[in-house]
């Protein structure tokens, strides 16, 4: 059995963000924005190789003050394994944000 690990390293591999949204509906009040991407799961996983991992990674974009941030548009990509990703969000939901279905490349190695 091929196992391949996933390798995190950080959210900001997985994570961009494409755009800044503006948090509230008074526009006199200051905006949140957006400040940082952490994940809300383990940082490595391991599954097979060519196979979707059961408990893919989720990640949160925070404000200043630590608070998550929802609606703020994201990409997430695999930048490397050969692996794919389907169903990935294109904004961030109010807590943590799973980044699809991630199936591992068919060679066993590290994935990002």
């Amino acid at each position: 059995m091929h196992i391949a690990s996933l390798l995190r390293r950080g959210a900001a591999t997985l994570i961009s963000m494409t755009t800044l949204v503006a948090c509230g509906a008074d526009s006199t009040q200051p905006s949140a924005r957006p400040t940082s991407i952490a994940p809300t799961t383990a940082s490595t996983a391991a599954g097979t190789a060519g196979l979707a991992l059961t408990s893919p990674p989720s990640f949160v974009v925070n404000d200043q003050n630590g608070t998550p941030l929802a609606g703020i548009a994201v990409s997430v990509a695999v930048t490397a394994g050969g692996g794919t990703i389907s169903g990935a969000p294109a904004v961030t939901a109010a807590g943590p944000t799973p980044i699809g279905s991630w199936t591992l490349g068919k060679t066993a190695g590290e994935n990002t």
